[in-house]
Formats: C-alpha cells, sequence, structure tokens
C-alpha cells in the first residue's frame, strides 16, 4: 500500500485497500473491513475499474449480509450481479447468485433463494467446475431435504 501510495498507482492502492479488507474481515472486524472495502471502492469507481468495482461490492454485501443487514447485503450483490454480467465474468456471475440466494435464505423466502442457487449451479456446470457444482448441489439438495422431498 505505501508502495502504491508513493508512486501513486491508484489501481494498486484499490486491490491493497481491498485486501486489507479482506484480512480485517477474516479477523472478525466487519466494520473495519467495511471502510477499506469501500475505499478500495471509490478508487476503483472514480478510475471505471468495472472488475474491481464488482468485486468490492460483492465483499460490502457479503459484510452487511454477516451483520444481519440483509436489505442492505440484496442491494449490493445485486449491483455485483449486474456489473458481473457487464463484463461476462461466469465465475463472478455463479458467486453473485450463491451469494444473492444466501440472502433470500437468510430471509427466509425458499423459492427465491433456490431459484438463485439453481442459477448459480447452471453457471458452475457451464464452467465445468467440479467444487462449485458440488457446493450449489449440496445447498439445493439441503433445500428439498427441509421441504422434505
Amino acid at each position: 500500500m505505501a508502495i502504491d501510495e508513493e508512486i501513486n498507482n491508484r489501481e494498486g492502492m484499490a486491490m491493497s485497500l481491498n485486501n486489507i479488507g479482506n484480512i480485517l474481515s477474516v479477523q472478525g472486524n466487519s466494520s473495519g473491513s467495511l471502510e477499506y472495502y469501500k475505499r478500495a471502492l471509490a478508487i476503483d469507481e472514480e478510475l471505471g475499474i468495472k472488475q474491481g468495482i464488482a468485486v468490492e461490492v460483492s465483499n460490502i454485501g457479503g459484510i452487511y449480509l454477516v451483520q444481519g443487514n440483509t436489505a442492505k447485503a440484496l442491494e449490493y450483490y445485486e449491483r455485483s450481479l449486474k456489473l458481473y454480467s457487464e463484463i461476462d465474468d461466469k465465475y463472478g456471475l455463479a458467486d453473485a447468485y450463491t451469494s444473492i440466494g444466501s440472502v433470500y435464505q437468510q430471509e427466509g423466502n425458499k423459492s427465491l433463494a433456490l431459484e438463485y442457487h439453481k442459477e448459480a449451479l447452471s453457471v458452475f456446470k457451464e464452467l465445468e467446475m467440479p467444487q462449485g457444482v458440488a457446493s450449489s448441489e449440496h445447498t439445493i439438495g439441503i433445500f428439498y431435504l427441509r421441504q422434505g422431498d
């Protein structure tokens, strides 16, 4: 971060800020991570770096979800879904579908949660990512199990 600041590498600064946010998140410091993600987001928005913006708004959505603010989480996850679609980032799309499904799951909206998890499964299959397929199928299986099916 210090080197990026010294040479005025704004893109590098945004990546460093995002990474610091990740570390703080893992450490359980959600308010600190949120601050760093938002600082990174501001830089990437200024530079117009859609990939960075998509990652940061997804990370911000994750913090809001952990904090129990499902409305804010959904707002940021939907924004990331739109951005990943615009830049044709299939893995990002699958991640956004999964995240949105998790919000609906936490809110108790089983039908929408299932719909989004199925969308994620479809993308993971398209990408031939067995780990993503397995995770999505597991989540979908739990939904059906809880419904007695």
